[in-house]
């Protein structure tokens, strides 16, 4: 009899322990999707496409981050789609001459994320925007008190739109 007693309780640690990764899958998979909204459309006169380069570590779904000890990715808000698909939507929207059968701009991006300190974030934004021959490197910050995510996403689509003012002189769209 005692050995039947330990024999089920063992059977129900067992069982129990089995369910219990599932358990904590369950409850870390909710993810905040996010997507950058644009501020405004350019006009411009001329026909344009876009193709944007990324590093492999930024060109993810996944929200990367830099603090004191380095860098990291978000564990609880990731991007709808990679963050290329996420910046060629924004182009997209963004400039009313958007043609696939426009001319060529290269948009290559190096990085792209937000340095978070004690009391505030530094949003940094570093790369080149090539046409033909002419090349023109750029780099973008903008500090802020951030209280939470969405203020951040905000902070993300700033600097952006700082981008997108820059291509438009550039490439004099």
């Amino acid at each position: 009899m005692k050995r039947l007693k330990i024999f089920c309780i063992i059977g129900v640690l067992i069982f129990l322990w089995g369910c219990a990764p599932n358990f904590f899958l369950m409850k870390s998979e909710n993810i905040n999707l996010h997507k950058l909204e644009p501020q405004n459309t350019v006009e411009c006169k001329k026909s344009v496409r876009f193709k944007i380069v990324l590093p492999e570590y930024l060109n993810t779904e996944r929200i990367l981050y830099k603090d004191e000890e380095g860098f990291h990715y978000f564990s609880k808000n990731s991007w709808i789609c990679p963050l290329s698909c996420i910046l060629e939507a924004y182009f997209m929207s963004s400039f009313s001459c958007f043609s696939p059968e426009g001319e060529l701009f290269e948009i290559v991006i190096t990085d792209f994320y937000p340095f978070i300190e004690k009391n505030s974030v530094k949003m940094i934004l570093k790369g080149k925007l090539v046409s033909g021959n002419q090349t023109k490197e750029f780099i973008f910050t903008k500090g802020s008190k951030v209280n939470n995510f969405k203020e951040l996403i905000s902070l993300y689509e700033d600097i952006v739109f700082q981008l997108i003012q820059e291509i438009s002189d550039f490439f004099k769209l």
